[in-house]
């Protein structure tokens, strides 16, 4: 299952409502990409 499905549906899973853990995974990518420096290297 990709990463996206999976934490969508812990998001809807938290949340119980479709458009909010739409947005909590956006929102968690939009964190992700702006501290991607800190993050350093996956390969």
């Amino acid at each position: 299952m990709p990463l996206q499905q999976m934490l969508y549906r812990e998001a809807y899973r938290m949340l119980c409502d479709r458009f909010e853990a739409e947005d909590a995974v956006q929102n968690l990518y939009v964190r992700l990409w702006e501290q991607k420096e800190l993050l350093g290297y996956v390969c």
